[in-house]
C-alpha cells in the first residue's frame, strides 16, 4: 500500500473495521490489569516510613535539645567539683559559671542554653539549672535589650524547659 493510499480506517471516518462507529482505538482494546498487591503495601508502607520519619525528628530534636542541657548541667557540676578538688571550695554564686569559664575551660552555648548557678557554701555543691532558649524567647530577649515591647507575644512563649537538678 502507498502512503497516499487510505486505509479502510481512514476511509469510514475514523471508524473501526466495517465503519461500525467505534473508533479504532477504543478504551476496549486495552486491557485493564489490577495493581499487583505487592505494591499497594509497598506503597502503604513507604508512606507511613515517610510520616513518622517527618513527624519523628521533631520529637527527636526536641529530646536532643533537653539530653544536651541535662549534659550541660552535669558538665557545670564536673567543673565546680574539679574546682572543689583543686582549691578547696567550689565557685561562690558570684563567681559561678564565669569562673568556671575562665579558670577550668567550661563552655556553654550562651545563644542556646541560660545557665544558672546558685552557691550554697564554699563546701556544698552548687545548684545548676539549664533554660533552654527558644527562638521566640530569643525574640523576646532581643525586644527586652532594645526596650521595645513584641506584638502578639504570650507569657508562655517564654523560656520553655529548665532542667533542674
Amino acid at each position: 500500500m502507498s502512503q497516499l493510499e487510505e486505509t479502510p480506517d481512514q476511509a469510514n471516518g475514523g471508524t473501526g473495521p466495517g465503519g461500525q462507529g467505534k473508533p479504532a482505538f477504543s478504551d476496549d482494546s486495552f486491557v485493564k490489569t489490577p495493581i499487583p498487591a505487592h505494591l499497594v503495601v509497598g506503597g502503604l508502607v513507604l508512606l507511613t516510613f515517610i510520616f513518622f520519619l517527618v513527624f519523628g525528628l521533631e520529637g527527636m530534636s526536641e529530646r536532643i535539645v533537653e539530653k544536651q542541657a541535662d549534659w550541660l548541667v552535669q558538665t557545670v557540676q564536673r567543673s565546680a567539683i574539679e574546682c572543689f578538688v583543686i582549691e578547696g571550695r567550689f565557685p561562690r554564686t558570684e563567681e559561678g559559671v564565669a569562673y568556671l569559664k575562665a579558670n577550668y575551660g567550661l563552655q556553654v552555648d550562651e545563644q542556646r542554653y541560660i545557665v544558672y548557678y546558685e552557691s550554697m557554701g564554699d563546701n556544698l555543691l552548687p545548684q545548676v539549672k539549664v533554660l533552654i532558649i527558644t527562638p521566640r524567647a530569643l525574640l523576646n530577649r532581643i525586644h527586652d535589650s532594645l526596650g521595645v515591647s513584641p506584638t502578639n507575644s504570650r507569657p508562655q512563649d517564654s523560656y520553655i524547659d529548665s532542667k533542674d537538678f
